[in-house]
């Protein structure tokens, strides 16, 4: 969610406040725009009343931070999803986990060796730090107010449809739901 890339209090940049506080109002603001009240009132109200009021921004902005989570068992899990795939067999299941032991081995060496241990940022995530890099640079030199930084670096189903498949950019329109 694009509200996390923003300060927990506000900052000031030429005459424009940006805030998670102000961000979750341009949110409200663009779900009213696009008049999907209604589909996303519960959805809304629950971010409201929970990430806004008893999380509290300070506790889950990751503005400017260069390790935007601390989820590193659901890191590992995946990396052994993609190994093993679900319900591997039992023998598949032990070979899986000697690799898994080797890696572990090699890695530790590296480290002990003073060598990198694990390889750089994937594509992905250096697509998506350049993209928030890139909104504030815009924020600061006047080019972005609130509106369009949030707007630049959300995921909205068609990012997520071009990454995952390739397709092209889609018109941007607005919607009518009913």
């Amino acid at each position: 969610m694009a509200l996390a890339h923003l300060l927990a209090t506000e900052e000031h940049h030429h005459g424009n406040s940006y805030s998670i506080l102000l961000g979750f109002r341009v949110v409200q603001d663009l779900v009213t725009e696009y008049n999907i009240e209604n589909e996303l009132h519960d959805l809304m109200r629950y971010y409201e009343r929970f990430w806004i009021d008893t999380v509290n921004p300070a506790r889950f902005t990751v503005c400017r931070l260069q390790y935007r989570t601390n989820n590193y068992i659901e890191s590992y899990h995946a990396s052994l999803l993609r190994l093993m795939g679900q319900h591997p067999p039992l023998y598949r299941f032990y070979d899986h986990l000697r690799t898994i032991e080797e890696r572990a081995r090699n890695d530790f060496g590296r480290a002990v060796n003073g060598q990198r241990v694990r390889q750089a940022n994937n594509r992905a995530s250096s697509h998506n730090d350049a993209t928030i890099r890139n909104a504030w640079v815009n924020v600061r030199n006047r080019t972005y107010n609130l509106r369009d930084f949030i707007q630049n670096i959300a995921y909205t189903p068609e990012q997520l449809l071009r990454h995952e498949i390739g397709e092209p950019n889609f018109a941007h329109r607005k919607l009518n739901i009913k």
